[in-house]
């Protein structure tokens, strides 16, 4: 009786544990500081995975820098020129042509002077990711 007792609560456990390291939460989000800074989170986040962003402003002798720090997977990041100003009820519109795209991995960074103007970002996971990217608007020289 207690052999079967032990065995059965060994058996709860084994049980609970498989359930807890199968329930992984996922997450692929932007986190913006300012208009000049912004920080893409992929936590365990599934291909596919993507968002917008209406979040940059650059002026006259700017450049748009993108930095991954990726544990594993990769992203593309477009930066795309905003042709109408946005508001908070609309989407960005991300049908434009891509000033820039990145398409990074680990440890991968790309950077791209640009005209002056508002910027909307794009990102897609294009394979499971976890870590940062930063986008950052920096002087050009």
């Amino acid at each position: 009786m207690k052999k079967l007792r032990i065995l059965t609560t060994l058996a709860a456990f084994l049980f609970a544990a498989v359930l807890v390291s199968g329930c992984t939460s996922s997450e692929f989000h932007m986190s913006s500081i300012d208009n000049k800074r912004m920080t893409i989170t992929a936590v365990n986040s599934s291909e596919g995975s993507s968002f917008s962003a209406d979040a940059l402003e650059v002026e006259e002798g700017e450049k748009i820098a993108i930095t991954a720090d990726l544990k594993k997977g990769s992203v593309q990041v477009r930066i795309i020129a905003e042709t109408a100003p946005q508001s908070i009820d609309t989407l960005p519109d991300v049908s434009g042509d891509a000033v820039i795209t990145a398409n990074l991995s680990s440890g991968d960074s790309q950077s791209g002077t640009v005209q002056p103007g508002t910027y909307a970002v794009e990102a897609t996971c294009l394979e499971k990711a976890d870590g940062t990217i930063t986008i950052e608007v920096q002087p050009a020289s």
